[in-house]
């Protein structure tokens, strides 16, 4: 807590991890479609920053399963249960 307090002014643990893991282990609880993803590496846009190209018209090809929404009391009860 108090290092995502200090680093990055939030209240609270990311889990983002864990939840990676649960759409590969539990896909059910997860709403996907499939997108044009990039990761910017040159720094044009933000280095480092995950790109997604959202338009109804574009030239790039659809290349990621993207979680568009979640369960998240399944989500939830997934994580407390591994931790048991």
């Amino acid at each position: 807590f108090r290092s995502y307090r200090q680093q990055l002014g939030l209240e609270g643990v990311r889990l983002h991890d864990a939840v990676a893991l649960l759409a590969v282990t539990h896909p059910e609880l997860f709403t996907t479609q499939q997108a044009a993803v990039d990761v910017e590496t040159a720094g044009e846009l933000t280095s480092g920053q995950t790109v997604f190209d959202r338009r109804h018209v574009t030239q790039a090809a659809a290349n990621a399963d993207v979680a568009t929404d979640v369960n998240v009391a399944g989500v939830i009860d997934a994580i407390l249960t591994g931790l048991e």
